[in-house]
C-alpha cells in the first residue's frame, strides 16, 4: 500500500469527523454565550479543539475567560472559580477545582471534558503566566494552518504517541500539541517534518518567526531541540523534551522515511506474559522491588520528585560499591512501585587504590595515615577496607527507614519522605499492575 492510501486510512481512524468537531464547537458556543451574557467577558477556545487538530475522541473544550489587564491576581482566581462554577451549574454538569499556575474549573458535559480557565487579556509582551499565553497561541496557529495541515498535525501526534513520545507532562517529557502544530507550520506538512528531523543536529534551532533570540533562549534551555515560541520569543517551546526523546524521534523518523508505513502510527500491543517475565528475572542479576504510599499531589509534581529519588538511591548504592544496572518506577493511584536490577551481594573487603609510589612521599604518608593494611600493587599503594554493607537490600533498609526529616536532609524530596520511611519490600510479580513496568524495564 502506498503512503497516500496509508495516510487516508490513518486519518479515517484518528481524525475527528464533522459531528465530533461540531459537538465541540456547540459546547464552546454555549459556554461562551453564557459567560458573555452573565459576566460581560469575552472568551477564547484554546487548545487543539479550537484549531481542529485533536485526535478523535480527545476533543476537550478549553475555555479561556479573558479578564481586563488591570485585574488583581486574587480577583482573577476568585472570579474565575465563581464563573467556572456558574458555567457548570448552567450546563447541569458536575465540576471540580484543578490547580495549575492558578486554580480553574474542570468537568464533563455531554461526554466531553470542559475546562474554564481565567486569564489576563493582554499583549504578548505583557504576559504574566502561561495561561495568558494560550489565547495568543490559538490565534497564531489558527491563522496559519490550512485544512490539510490540520490533518498532518493529527498524524504527527499519532506518530509520536505510537512511539511513546507525545505529551508534555513531566511523566512523558515529550512533544506537546502546540509543538506539533509549530513543526507542521514551519516545515509545511508531516512528511517534510519527518524528512527534516533526519538531519537535525545537536541543539537544532527552529525560529519560525525569526525573532533572533535563540542564543538568549539557549542560556536558559540547553536541550537538543530549541523551538523559539513565535508568541513569546524568550521561551523554548520544547524545553520539557528530554534529549533521549529527541533522539528517539530522530531515529523513528529515519526508519519511517526508509519505509513509510501506517504501522508507525499504531502502538505495539504489549502482551505481558507473567511466566516470560519470571524467567527473564531469574536469568538476570538480582531484582529488588519496593512499594510505598503515593503522595496526594499531581503527577507533574510526583514524577520529577521520583526521578530525583532514584538518582539519590543510585548514588547511595554506587558509593558503597553496588552496581545498579537498570531501574524503573510506576506511580499508581495510592502506591508507588520501584524496581531495581542490581548486584545485590558484594564482598566484605574492598581494595582502595591510592597514589603511585612516585607521586611523592607526602601523598604516600597521607594515604598511610588514612588507611590500615596498606601494600603495593604495581606502582600504586592499595589498602584493604571493609564495607559497612554487603547486601543492597540491607543498605536500602537502613537508608529508607530513617525519620522523614532525616531522609529530607539526605536529599529525598519532602513530599516522598513521609511515605518512604514506611516502605515495604515486595515481590515484583505479585501485583498484576507491575507486569507492564517489568516488561518495559526488561524488554520482554
Amino acid at each position: 500500500m502506498n503512503w497516500q492510501n496509508s495516510r487516508e486510512d490513518i486519518l479515517e481512524q484518528y481524525y475527528p469527523g464533522n459531528d465530533e468537531i461540531e459537538k465541540v464547537k456547540q459546547i464552546y458556543s454555549t459556554v461562551s454565550e453564557f459567560i458573555e451574557d452573565e459576566y460581560g467577558l469575552d472568551t477564547s477556545l484554546a487548545g487543539s479543539s479550537g484549531r481542529e487538530t485533536f485526535v478523535s475522541g480527545e476533543g476537550d473544550v478549553d475555555v479561556f475567560v479573558l479578564f481586563p489587564e488591570d485585574t488583581d491576581p486574587g480577583d482573577l482566581e476568585d472570579r474565575g472559580l465563581e464563573i467556572g462554577r456558574s458555567v457548570f451549574d448552567h450546563l447541569g454538569s458536575e465540576a471540580h477545582t484543578e490547580y495549575a499556575e492558578h486554580p480553574y474549573t474542570k468537568g464533563k458535559h455531554r461526554g466531553v471534558e470542559v475546562e474554564v480557565v481565567p486569564c489576563i487579556d493582554t499583549d504578548p509582551e505583557n504576559i504574566r503566566t502561561a495561561v495568558d499565553r494560550s489565547p495568543h497561541h490559538a490565534r497564531w496557529v489558527g491563522s496559519r494552518l490550512d485544512e490539510r495541515q490540520k490533518k498532518d498535525v493529527v498524524l504527527l501526534k499519532r506518530f509520536l504517541d505510537a512511539n511513546g513520545l507525545y505529551g508534555s507532562s513531566l511523566k512523558v517529557r515529550g512533544f506537546s500539541g502546540y509543538l506539533c502544530e509549530l513543526l507542521v507550520v514551519h516545515y509545511g506538512d508531516l512528511r517534510s517534518v519527518l524528512e527534516a528531523a533526519e538531519d537535525w543536529e545537536r541543539q537544532e534551532i527552529i525560529d519560525h518567526a525569526r525573532h533572533g533570540t535563540a542564543s538568549e533562549v539557549l542560556k536558559e534551555d540547553s536541550g537538543n531541540l530549541v523551538v523559539v515560541d513565535p508568541v513569546d520569543p524568550e521561551r523554548n517551546v520544547s524545553s520539557v523534551l528530554t534529549d533521549e526523546n529527541v533522539a528517539s524521534f530522530i531515529f523513528a523518523a529515519q526508519r519511517f522515511n526508509q519505509s513509510p508505513d501506517k504501522s508507525f502510527f499504531e502502538e505495539e500491543s504489549l502482551d505481558v506474559d507473567k511466566d516470560v517475565i519470571e524467567n527473564e528475572i531469574s536469568r538476570r542479576a538480582d531484582v529488588i522491588a519496593l512499594e510505598f504510599g503515593a503522595p496526594d499531589q499531581p503527577e507533574d509534581i510526583t514524577y520529577p520528585q521520583m526521578r530525583k529519588l532514584m538518582q539519590r538511591l543510585s548514588l547511595k548504592l554506587s558509593d558503597v560499591g553496588f552496581d545498579l544496572y537498570t531501574y524503573g518506577f510506576e506511580v499508581f493511584e495510592e502506591k508507588i512501585l520501584v524496581v531495581m536490577e542490581l548486584e545485590r551481594h558484594i564482598r566484605k573487603t574492598e581494595i582502595m587504590e591510592g597514589p603511585s609510589i612516585y607521586h611523592g612521599k607526602n601523598y604516600v604518608r597521607s594515604f598511610q595515615d588514612e588507611h590500615e593494611d596498606v601494600s603495593v600493587r604495581g606502582e600504586r599503594l592499595v589498602a584493604k577496607t571493609e564495607r559497612g554493607f554487603t547486601d543492597a537490600e540491607n543498605l536500602l533498609e537502613d537508608f529508607l527507614r530513617q525519620e522523614p526529616q532525616k531522609l529530607s536532609d539526605e536529599g529525598v524530596p519532602d513530599d516522598l519522605a513521609e511515605d518512604l520511611s514506611d516502605f515495604d519490600f515486595v515481590d515484583p510479580l505479585e501485583s498484576g499492575k507491575s507486569l507492564k513496568l517489568l516488561a518495559e524495564l526488561f524488554d520482554v
